[in-house]
């Protein structure tokens, strides 16, 4: 069973501005022979092999087996194949991502080599890319069902950082500590002496450790998965921006304004104005195409 899903161009272009977007993604479960070579793309590269065997090489050659992960950076030329002998199963996915607009250690942190992870946790992975493909295959033309796919990107991202965080010092346990609580906060206040006092060190440590493993703040860190949700409220939920402020626990709805500008380069209103009429026709014409 080999399967695969290309994102229409309009709900891509949106998904672009949260800083993540899917471009194409499938499965190749039944490909004896199965080899890729690229100079080069403008789009990330997840595979994550569930069967079998294969390699990836950009610098250097390395064997990808079953329950190995993969990223490629973007424009990186790279090779990857199938094991003739042992064929691999193989799901994968090409996204856009704005580093600018989304912090994703330790991608982030390179550009000329593949990563490559030892998923621990299998069966979960395995759940998650079940769900961007069975999402993808019921709507791809919504742009509701794209933004829950990228969502289903984004935890299998943070699946890889946890890995990435075991093996690599500087992510340690409580900056991954702190940000898995900031990612369950964005309903609630939170500040900086609660969240020292859940993680276990001092405040003054966290602010320390957390900039050095993340490259911000924690209450900027806070502040992005804010708007990266803020963006799905607005577009799918159609929600006012007194209800989004108060909702996402912002000071005020001008902060909120304020810090949505400063991260997507207009203010919300705008941002739902052009998204949201824009989904509407982009929907309805991919319906009158079918």
């Amino acid at each position: 069973m080999n399967r695969k899903y290309i994102m229409p161009l309009g709900g891509a272009e949106i998904l672009k501005s949260l800083g993540l977007s899917i471009g194409k993604a499938g499965a190749y479960f039944d490909t004896v022979r199965h080899s890729v070579q690229r100079d080069g793309l403008p789009e990330w590269i997840l595979l994550y092999c569930i069967g079998g065997e294969g390699y990836v090489r950009t610098k250097e050659k390395k064997t990808v087996r079953e329950g190995r992960a993969a990223v490629i950076p973007a424009s990186l030329a790279h090779a990857y194949a199938s094991n003739p002998d042992n064929p691999w199963k193989l799901y994968w996915v090409h996204f856009l991502w704005d580093s600018a607009r989304l912090t994703l250690p330790p991608f982030s942190k390179t550009e000329s080599t593949a990563l490559f992870f030892n998923m621990r946790d299998p069966e979960r992975a395995q759940r998650l890319f079940t769900a961007l493909l069975g999402t993808l295959a019921d709507g791809e033309g919504s742009l509701s069902r794209q933004m829950e796919s990228a969502g289903y990107l984004l935890s299998l991202l943070c699946l890889l950082q946890r890995e990435e965080g075991r093996k690599t010092p500087r992510f340690s346990a409580p900056v991954r500590l702190a940000a898995e609580v900031l990612q369950n906060s964005l309903y609630r206040k939170i500040g900086l002496d609660e969240l020292a006092e859940k993680v276990g060190v001092s405040k003054y440590h966290l602010l320390r450790s957390f900039r050095e493993g993340m490259g911000m703040p924690p209450m900027h860190y806070l502040s992005e998965l804010r708007v990266r949700e803020a963006c799905r409220l607005l577009v799918t939920e159609g929600l006012g921006i007194e209800e989004v402020s108060e909702r996402l626990c912002f000071h005020s709805s001008k902060y909120f304004s304020e810090v949505f500008r400063e991260k997507m380069g207009m203010p919300p209103g705008k941002y739902r104005r052009l998204y949201g009429e824009f989904t509407a026709a982009e929907e309805k014409t991919i319906k009158n195409s079918i």
